[in-house]
């Protein structure tokens, strides 16, 4: 089955009724995905066991449980790397849960079974963790070029207690600028250099606090522990650390097919398609004429 033939065969399985004749017509229109929030998925058998949530940016996967947050980068089809990012101190024992629904749902259809298929699963914009540190949650959400978890550290609550390990990287290192960089192969992942901010008393504004990244190396060979560095702050008052990831945008050579064809029907809902992560099948992501994501289908 050539892939024409399985895009087809897809959206019929999908119950999809697309005007090719307009579609045709406007494969010149322009999709962005920056205005869109990152999608986050309850794991129900679509995701590697053990994991919570998985979510689907441009080149890469992200796939979270209690403790760490795992990168996949690339596709089984191409050369892929995997990093992961471990809170440090083996806290396994934060609650989990999806945030700010979204109305888009995802599926999964590896095989022609349909007792292999998992379907109508909801997508949320954020994942909150409770209690990952004494008086620290953490949340992660951004766009599917820019991941961002945020620290939310309570009054009171040690910041020191926050400390990162990242796994799978060539090299870790702090650039001139405070972005932290994990070496891959020919590329890197760059960390954006932390922003911090109070809520002000009256809760109109947000202050900012300075905030850096301090990287600890180990002689051992350990993977070095990664810190934050807080200016002066209201220790009464609740402090965010907004670190980004930018994967994408900055390893580019592991983005392939991202979006490889694009059609319009009829009522000017918008389809996209391209090879999944895995290379041994597509996706199919159907927007609403508002850019609202209807769904997001893999199959194969």
């Amino acid at each position: 089955m050539n892939r024409t033939l399985a895009f087809v065969t897809a959206l019929m399985s999908l119950g999809i009724a697309a005007d090719l004749r307009a579609g045709e017509k406007n494969l010149n229109r322009q999709v962005s995905f920056e205005g869109m929030p990152l999608s986050f998925e309850p794991n129900v058998g679509q995701a590697e066991a053990g994991a919570k949530f998985v979510a689907h940016g441009a080149g890469y996967e992200v796939q979270l449980d209690p403790s760490r947050a795992q990168f996949r980068f690339g596709s089984k089809a191409h050369e892929s790397r995997t990093v992961t990012m471990h809170l440090a101190g083996d806290r396994g024992d934060a609650e989990m849960a999806g945030e700010a629904l979204l109305p888009g749902k995802a599926n999964y259809l590896p095989t022609k079974n349909p007792n292999t298929w998992h379907t109508n699963i909801p997508t949320y914009s954020r994942v909150r963790y409770t209690g990952v540190y004494p008086g620290v949650d953490l949340a992660f959400y951004g766009n599917p070029s820019r991941l961002e978890y945020d620290f939310v550290v309570q009054p009171d609550a040690d910041v020191a207690a926050i400390g990162l390990k990242f796994s799978g990287a060539d090299q870790v290192n702090l650039d001139a600028s405070g972005d932290l960089l994990l070496r891959l192969g020919k590329g890197d992942i760059r960390f954006l250099k932390p922003v911090a901010y109070q809520t002000s008393l009256d809760g109109k504004r947000r202050e900012p606090v300075e905030a850096g990244y301090q990287l600890h190396k180990s002689a051992s060979g350990e993977p070095a522990l990664i810190s934050f560095s807080i200016g002066r702050y209201d220790h009464a008052r609740r402090l965010v650390i907004d670190p980004v990831a930018v994967p994408s945008l900055i390893y580019s050579e592991y983005v392939s097919g991202y979006a490889a064809a694009v059609t319009v029907d009829s009522s000017g809902n918008t389809y996209v398609t391209g090879q999944n992560l895995s290379g041994n099948g597509f996706y199919v992501t159907k927007f609403s004429s508002t850019g609202t994501v209807v769904y997001n289908s893999t199959v194969g």
